[in-house]
């Protein structure tokens, strides 16, 4: 419910009393908030504007959903209701509150979400060099090549595993020459092939 002026002068008086160690949780004061009013977008923006202090996420809609999604936008903890009991009906509170099950299901979910998030760039990832094999094809005898013999377009095909001459290079080996036997149906490679 905080302005950003709001913020500056709690922010100031926080640090007036020697106190440097300060957390901006962005809220929204509905209960239960729905998801489309979570508005998560302003954690971005409290990190821009506020970017000396930790930003969280204070959440008041049901479940999980949204505050797993909150470090996605930046938020570097959460705060969540908890309850002995979601299922009494006394307090609006208790239908957004989490029991100790609840948190330990939102911490795991949370856990998981921080190791997936990776880098802001591509890499070549380890666990996917064998499913690059497999995944994309070479350039394949579609018959038996005998040593010697000239190669043109009919004798290849393209298929999997990529274990062979990538494609793209399927122009540049018409016409080179087998230097060794090529059975039928298998990946043809560079030190097959005169150059």
């Amino acid at each position: 419910m905080a302005s950003e002026t709001d913020i500056l002068e709690a922010i100031t008086t926080i640090e007036d009393q020697g106190n440097q160690e300060i957390i901006i949780m962005h809220c929204i004061t509905s209960y239960p908030t729905k998801p489309e009013d979570a508005n998560l977008e302003m954690i971005k923006t409290l990190g821009k504007k506020f970017d000396d202090y930790v930003i969280g996420y204070s959440d008041h809609t049901v479940g999980l959903t949204v505050p797993i999604c909150s470090t996605f936008y930046g938020a570097k903890c959460i705060e969540k209701h908890f309850t002995y009991d979601t299922t009494l009906s006394e307090s609006r509170d208790h239908r957004l509150s989490l029991d100790t099950n609840g948190f330990l299901d939102m911490v795991n979910q949370l856990r998981i979400t921080e190791i997936s998030k990776g880098k802001n760039h591509r890499n070549e990832f380890d666990v996917e060099k064998e499913a690059v094999k497999y995944a994309r094809r070479s350039i394949v005898s579609s018959l038996k090549i005998s040593k010697g013999t000239k190669i043109s377009k009919e004798m290849l095909d393209i298929k999997r595993p990529a274990t062979g001459i990538p494609p793209k290079f399927f122009d540049k080996i018409i016409g080179s020459v087998a230097i060794r036997d090529i059975e039928e149906d298998v990946p043809i490679k560079f030190e097959d092939i005169s150059q």
